[in-house]
């Protein structure tokens, strides 16, 4: 099995005026420490790795200053997905945040899964297995939303696989939930599944739907009535 781990220190700008990492920036960084293990593997051209679900699973966010480590596991993968355990420690080796993840390789002309070849895509060292470690679905709560914000991808919001880059959605909607909330309340777990790529210049709409004591957000992202991207964040009160 592969491993690689990567340090970082908590710059100010990536975090929300809580002190606290976003959800997006820790995405960030763990692309940034995926791309050290797999980018320069890949033999094929014009392909990129494309995430399809995450679970994350939150002890505490990393603060302003904090000093982290990001490992990776690259644990499994069978003929069309590779699943990552990335995993978030401090300098006392705490683990912060687990997160759960599962990846295609994708062809950026034709818009396809490519088939994982471990020769290609330096995935030799994982265990290739038939059935990988299952996501559970998230529930869709239609005709039962309390918001939704309409956006508009633009240039900066893209990756280079040429669509909006994962970590844009956990800020499109983070933003969809009041800032009070947010400023009292802390993450403990949250799980995103991709259905559908994010073109530039396309519009969606991200909707918010509680649960009867608000200590679950439910999430859409959609065009045109079709779901592009389900989400499930789960709180705690930081009184």
């Amino acid at each position: 099995m592969e491993k690689l781990e990567k340090k970082y220190t908590i710059k100010s700008h990536d975090c929300d005026e809580s002190g606290r990492l976003k959800m997006s920036m820790l995405i960030s960084y763990m692309m940034d420490t995926m791309s050290h293990l797999l980018d320069p593997c890949i033999k094929i051209e014009h392909a990129g790795w494309v995430v399809v679900n995450y679970q994350f699973d939150i002890n505490k966010l990393p603060k302003f200053d904090d000093q982290i480590t990001i490992k990776i596991d690259l644990c499994y993968y069978n003929r069309f997905f590779a699943y990552i355990k990335f995993l978030v420690k401090d300098l006392q080796e705490n683990e912060l945040v687990t997160i759960n993840s599962q990846w295609i390789l994708f062809d950026l002309l034709s818009r396809r899964m490519i088939e994982l070849d471990s020769a290609k895509v330096g995935i030799s060292d994982a265990q290739k297995i038939a059935k990988l470690p299952h996501f559970d679905r998230i529930k869709v709560l239609a005709g039962q939303e309390d918001f939704q914000r309409s956006y508009r991808v633009m240039y900066s919001d893209l990756d280079v696989n040429h669509h909006l880059t994962n970590g844009r959605y956990f800020d499109w909607i983070v933003n969809t939930i009041p800032r009070d909330f947010l400023n009292s309340h802390s993450m403990v777990a949250a799980s995103i599944q991709f259905r559908k790529e994010i073109l530039y210049d396309q519009s969606a709409v991200v909707t918010l739907t509680w649960n009867a004591d608000h200590s679950v957000s439910y999430h859409t992202i959609k065009r045109d009535e079709q779901i592009l991207t389900v989400a499930k964040i789960s709180w705690v009160s930081d009184k």
